[in-house]
């Protein structure tokens, strides 16, 4: 078994939530507020890429922006001055799949989903490159790097997948700072299309790493639905806990503080009702409450570092609530996005589609 740099296995997700009952429609009254741009910068990028490979926006600690779109790598600054902007090479029939990471860089997948390797590169804010790695694969079997986030020790943590599509393998793939693979923990679990839902998280206390924690969607014998795996290290050996399913419906968005508090989204499996309902899940990993929200086309959940959360249900909702869960305020954006950020202060950043490139834009809400 391979070696890893992660860490030991700990308690996570404890959430409170101010609410009698089990699940609440969003019926009662919630403050509206209106949202006003304060800058808005043009960027390179594609902002149609699906979410095979995804559009992705990180709000840094200092409220940089970095965003990965397509071919396009681009950092901002808190007051929408372009920092760095890397254009990688586009060639015919080839996608990137790409992750920015805290601090500036990037994880890339060239060539995203090519049969026979899995290709991963780190890149800086100016797209150099800082490691290259590469695995050999049967010539019939592909693999997607989903997520990627930083460990406090300076290793790359990646959410991978193996298979003939979908596929049937999530791996957690842990690299050092010269893209040597030190952990690869590995776990049969079908993966039907999940491609653009699967995420991977830290728990982190003061800068130690007590635990990361896989969500995607799996599919089991009694049907498929949203898991969580843990992983921790005993040694130097990678251990992941047994996937554990957070009931029924189809995965659309998840999101985990930096205590361990954890929210998914989720819609009904046979599309017949569009609605969202986000579900919140306490130490045991037993569902503590839940919200059934509007329908939307899509989601995505920003969680601050006082573990405020900001729900996007796409195109253009947004809704607001404290580290209770409790809502706070409701706000539409004034045209269609393609992601969202929430910054420490408390204001939106939304990537919208422009008729060359992306917009992105920083809003207050009054």
């Amino acid at each position: 078994m391979a070696r890893s740099t992660l860490l030991r296995i700990a308690p996570a997700l404890a959430v409170a939530f101010a609410c009698a009952a089990p699940v609440a429609a969003e019926t009662e009254e919630i403050l509206a507020r209106k949202l006003e741009a304060i800058w808005k910068t043009a960027v390179p990028g594609d902002s149609t890429v699906s979410t095979f490979y995804g559009l992705r926006l990180r709000i840094q600690s200092d409220n940089g922006i970095s965003l990965a779109a397509g071919h396009a790598l681009v950092t901002l600054d808190a007051a929408g001055k372009i920092r760095h902007r890397a254009l990688l090479p586009q060639r015919k029939d080839e996608g990137y799949s790409s992750v920015p990471l805290e601090g500036g860089d990037f994880l890339v997948q060239p060539n995203a989903a090519a049969v026979g390797q899995l290709r991963l590169s780190r890149l800086s804010a100016d797209g150099v490159a800082r490691f290259t790695a590469q695995e050999r694969l049967p010539k019939d079997i592909l693999a997607i790097l989903h997520d990627a986030v930083l460990l406090p020790d300076g290793h790359v943590a990646a959410a991978a997948s193996y298979g003939p599509g979908p596929n049937d393998v999530l791996a957690l793939l842990v690299f050092d700072a010269a893209g040597r693979r030190v952990g690869d923990h590995r776990t049969t679990i079908f993966l039907p299309a999940s491609e653009g839902f699967t995420r991977i998280f830290t728990h982190l206390r003061d800068r130690e790493l007590l635990d990361l924690a896989v969500m995607g969607m799996g599919s089991r014998p009694s049907g498929s639905g949203p898991f969580r795996k843990l992983y921790g290290l005993a040694g130097e050996i990678p251990v992941g806990t047994e996937a554990a399913f957070l009931g029924a419906g189809s995965l659309r968005c998840s999101a985990m503080n930096a205590d361990g508090a954890a929210i998914v989204g989720v819609a009904d499996a046979k599309g017949e009702d569009k609605r969202l309902t986000l579900r919140w899940y306490d130490y045991a990993g037993e569902q503590s409450a839940a919200r059934t929200l509007d329908e939307a086309d899509a989601c995505q959940i920003a969680i601050r570092r006082d573990g405020g959360s900001l729900v996007w249900l796409a195109p253009r909702k947004l809704l607001a609530l404290d580290d209770g869960a409790k809502p706070l305020w409701r706000a539409e954006l004034p045209e269609d996005a393609a992601a969202i950020g929430w910054m420490s202060e408390g204001d939106i950043v939304a990537v919208h589609p422009a008729a060359s490139g992306m917009n992105v834009v920083r809003y207050v809400a009054h």
